[in-house]
């Protein structure tokens, strides 16, 4: 994606060919162009947890399969907030 705006910002390929060349779908190049999304911007919901505490959870989890220990939802969600 970077590498079809550069070529478009610096005049190399039309979006078009941009497009054809780079594998990328014409509308989403058109709206980061256009500023309307951000450049890095990733699809679908912000994540409900911190990247810490989602490591926590990851770390936790593990830690207790190991174990062989299982868990639900509801305890998992005290995890992330304790």
């Amino acid at each position: 994606m970077a590498a079809a705006i550069d070529a478009v910002r610096n005049k190399q390929m039309s979006q078009r060919a941009a497009c054809k060349a780079f594998e990328v779908p014409r509308c989403t190049l058109q709206m980061r162009l256009l500023g309307k999304t951000e450049l890095r911007a990733k699809p679908g919901r912000p994540s409900a947890l911190s990247a810490e505490q989602e490591e926590k959870l990851v770390d936790y989890t593990r830690n207790q399969a190991s174990m062989g220990i299982g868990f639900g939802r509801f305890f998992c969600l005290d995890v992330c907030t304790a």
